[in-house]
């Protein structure tokens, strides 16, 4: 299992590394302001209110980004589901990004873990760059939208119902291992969406495992370095964007071990952190 699961992330590793290059490649249509990658769960359980709430979250947050041209905010976008690919790469074409969401359609597993690690080609190797405001380093963020129902991204025809019996140590161990590594250079903010999003119970000393305390870094940009447990923490009523998770054990809540990692409502202004460096 272990080979199989080296060898599918290889794949993904090297495809973040083609998609890096591509958006290189399209640099002249970003604008000046911050990226935000967003990571969209497209998946067969999010039909319904999940992905209503998908993309009525997404539209007020573009709508948002249009009445303020003065921050030329720079979107890219991840779908996974039946696909997991770039739907958009950074632009500030709001329109033509909110149309792309307006025509999805859910279907498939939810390789969670696949997405996050083609997400390494909007977030390192020049692919996006960090926005400078006076004494404040404003990085590339990542803002997912989910229900938690995952699924082993090896596994091309895992079935999401069963998720909530099978997450083990070998399905999460990857997932934990690389949001904790991207999660110390760039800030993810999480928006649970789906009528019962799931927070399925998961052994603390499974997350706990998954987040050594000397980590590999992620890339080229800056080492990774220890510190933190990817647990599951689902955060509390009264928490923002930009508040600390505490931490629990469920599905969900996994990736709020990921330092400046949170889950919070969704507004019409959307998660804006200012990061004070990488």
């Amino acid at each position: 299992m272990e080979d199989v699961t080296s060898n599918v992330e290889v794949m993904w590793l090297d495809q973040a590394k083609y998609e890096a290059r591509k958006h290189i490649s399209l640099r002249y249509q970003k604008g000046s302001g911050t990226c935000v990658l967003f990571i969209l769960d497209t998946s067969e359980s999010m039909q319904g209110e999940g992905i209503a709430g998908l993309k009525r979250g997404m539209t007020d947050m573009l709508d948002e980004f249009s009445r303020h041209p003065e921050l030329d905010e720079n979107v890219a976008v991840i779908v996974f589901g039946r696909e997991t690919k770039f739907l958009h790469y950074y632009s500030n074409d709001y329109p033509a990004i909110k149309q792309n969401i307006e025509h999805l359609e859910c279907a498939g597993p939810s390789p969670l873990t696949a997405a996050f690690l083609l997400s390494l080609g909007g977030l390192f190797n020049g692919s996006a760059h960090t926005q400078i405001v006076g004494d404040f380093h404003l990085a590339p963020r990542i803002v997912l939208f989910t229900d938690g129902r995952l699924t082993d991204f090896t596994n091309d025809n895992a079935k999401e119902e069963d998720s909530e019996h099978f997450l083990n140590e070998s399905i999460l161990r990857p997932l934990f291992t690389i949001v904790h590594q991207i999660g110390k250079l760039r800030p993810i903010y999480c928006f649970p969406v789906g009528e019962n999003p799931n927070y399925a119970e998961v052994p603390p000393s499974t997350a706990a495992a998954a987040a050594p305390a000397t980590a590999a870094p992620v890339s080229p940009d800056g080492p990774g370095s220890g510190g933190g447990a990817a647990y599951f923490g689902r955060a509390p009523p009264a928490a923002t964007a930009a508040s600390a998770v505490e931490p629990g054990c469920c599905c969900l809540r996994s990736l709020a071990g990921a330092p400046r990692f949170a889950t919070a409502p969704v507004t019409a202004r959307g998660p804006s952190p200012v990061d004070p460096g990488e």
